[in-house]
């Protein structure tokens, strides 16, 4: 078996079963926004699928915009200056600070650290609560130095 703070094989982080009921296998089963077909099969996991695909479709509408001038560009920047727009990169930006911090905890975890439970919860909300508040530091910093708009 593994023992913490001993070599093991990358790879070997703590089974999905292992985690039962603990708030690790809730952020695992939903918080990664890339395991589609998590998300499809999970009927709790929709508000993150259409989050999910909300942001497909306006990264693709900006790029096209952008490659097709000022008008269509000055519209997208309308609908992202919306309450509506605002809310989605809002949720963009935290699901891109989420997963890149639940990436630091299975790094941690390929190291053959924090495999007892508390040790698990911790890093979970660790990075569920690190994530959430980079996401709001993120945006006052924005609203900051571009002048609130």
């Amino acid at each position: 078996g593994i023992v913490p703070g001993q070599h093991h094989d990358a790879g070997a982080e703590p089974h999905p079963g292992r985690l039962r009921g603990q708030i690790g296998q809730q952020i695992d089963r939903g918080g990664d926004l890339t395991d589609a077909g998590e998300m499809v099969f999970d009927h709790a996991d929709v508000p993150l699928a259409v989050l999910h695909q909300s942001l497909i479709v306006l990264i693709a509408w900006w790029l096209i915009a952008a490659a097709s001038g000022p008008g269509a560009y000055a519209n997208v920047q309308a609908f992202t200056g919306s309450i509506i727009g605002k809310l989605i990169v809002f949720g963009y930006t935290w699901a891109l600070l989420h997963h890149m911090l639940s990436g630091l905890r299975h790094l941690v975890w390929d190291l053959g650290y924090g495999f007892k439970p508390n040790e698990r919860e911790a890093l979970t909300w660790g990075a569920l609560i690190a994530g959430i508040s980079l996401t709001v530091l993120v945006w006052i910093i924005a609203y900051t130095v571009g002048g609130g708009r």
